[in-house]
């Protein structure tokens, strides 16, 4: 009897045991590494926003050449949107998302005014900002706010066509999400400058995510006649 108490008492030690280093690593070291992931992604992010910065920079007297020179040779109205035709372009945008298998969300702003500052925007995206909307090649464009649901090849392909899109454009922003953490990133190609706010949303509603997808938010400026 005695060696059977002796037993079960090890037993009820070694499970004690296993219970506090379990709740150890579940409730210490889980949060711990995820902090840890957090903040080594926060570095990541304000590099890649650094690297933006200088990008957008760079970039801004090359688009403007571009926009000089197609406006000389008399070919830029074949590649300017006809404002009046935003819901057709609307529609060539949705064909596109659906071809590349991403879920879509438009929205439209016409009448823009300059943004306000707030306090909860960096340095870095300010800085972005003031400088791409001071240096857009023309005054004239349609801004759009095209918001993504898909998988991270279908949404870099579906930027990829845009990038060689019909109309004259330009893309300032890019944030990309996941179901969990958050990747966000400014970032620029030989189409991008700047959007705002929307006011006028496409037919197609937003969409929750699907399990591994990610959801991409894209700043664009179509240029008009």
């Amino acid at each position: 009897m005695k060696n059977f108490l002796h037993k079960q008492r090890e037993i009820i030690a070694i499970l004690a045991y296993v219970a506090v280093v379990v709740g150890i690593i579940y409730f210490a070291i889980f949060p711990l590494l995820g902090r840890i992931s957090n903040i080594n992604d926060e570095i990541q992010q304000e590099a890649m926003k650094q690297e933006s910065v200088k990008l957008h920079i760079e970039q801004l007297p090359k688009i403007q050449k571009q926009y000089e020179a197609l406006q000389a040779s008399g070919d830029l109205m074949d590649v300017l949107l006809n404002k009046d035709k935003a819901v057709v372009l609307i529609e060539r945008l949705e064909k596109l998302a659906d071809s590349t298998g991403n879920e879509i969300t438009i929205a439209v702003q016409q009448d823009t005014a300059p943004i306000k500052k707030t306090q909860t925007k960096t340095a870095t995206t300010a800085a972005v900002e003031d400088t791409l909307v001071a240096n857009l090649p023309s005054t004239d464009y349609l801004e759009m706010k095209i918001s993504l649901n898909g998988s991270y090849n279908s949404i870099i392909e579906f930027i990829d066509l845009l990038e060689k899109f019909e109309y004259y454009a330009d893309i300032i922003e890019i944030k990309i999400n996941k179901e969990e953490a958050n990747a966000s990133t400014a970032n620029s190609a030989t189409v991008g400058m700047f959007s705002r706010s929307s006011s006028v949303a496409s037919k197609q509603s937003e969409t929750p995510l699907k399990k591994g997808e990610l959801a991409a938010s894209l700043g664009v400026v179509f240029y008009t006649n």
